[in-house]
């Protein structure tokens, strides 16, 4: 993360130099490191203030942060549910019916790590064994719900991925010892 971050902050370090070279005709000291990085990435954690939220934790399985922010296991493979707004919760419920999800969870109190509402996982968990990770996919994006399959593999996941392969995020490369070598390539382009 601190790597590709630093890379980032050096371009941007490199045109603001050159461009106040341009304007002025005097040169800049350019003086970044990983460290610095790290904090710009973590800058957050370091602000504190009266009423900020602890950041969110993940469960002790490490599958999810609240009940509508978390990995479940389907048919065959597992899901990631990500609701982030109230509509998408409600859209949720509906998909799955009262005789699943009753009313007594609101969006705030499926949204909370603490206390984890452990009741509503359950249920939600035994909805989502019900059918295979794809058709939860269509059918929960088709409701307004942001869902996805998890992906096996990188080449399931992005080097394959009709968007990615459209915007030219995937650079094919012939290498003497690899087969098939992708990777992310440059993504900025003029």
């Amino acid at each position: 993360m601190c790597d590709g971050t630093n890379a980032l902050l050096l371009a941007s370090a490199v045109m603001m130099a050159l461009h106040h070279r341009d304007r002025t005709g005097q040169g800049q000291k350019v003086d970044l490191s990983l460290l610095k990085s790290a904090a710009l990435i973590n800058s957050d954690d370091f602000i504190r203030y009266q009423g900020k939220p602890d950041p969110p934790l993940a469960d002790d399985r490490l599958i999810g942060l609240s009940a509508v922010k978390r990995l479940y296991e389907a048919a065959e493979r597992w899901i990631f549910l990500d609701c982030n707004q109230p509509k998408e919760w409600e859209s949720l419920r509906r998909f799955l019916g009262e005789s699943l999800l009753d009313n007594e969870a609101d969006f705030d109190e499926a949204n909370t790590m603490h206390p984890w509402n452990e009741n509503l996982c359950r249920k939600l968990a035994e909805g989502f064994e019900r059918r295979l990770s794809a058709e939860w996919e269509e059918l929960l994006i088709a409701e307004g719900v942001p869902c996805c399959k998890v992906a096996e593999n990188n080449d399931q996941g992005i080097f394959r991925h009709p968007q990615a392969l459209h915007l030219g995020l995937i650079d094919h490369n012939i290498h003497p010892d690899y087969t098939h070598l992708r990777q992310a390539g440059v993504q900025v382009r003029s």
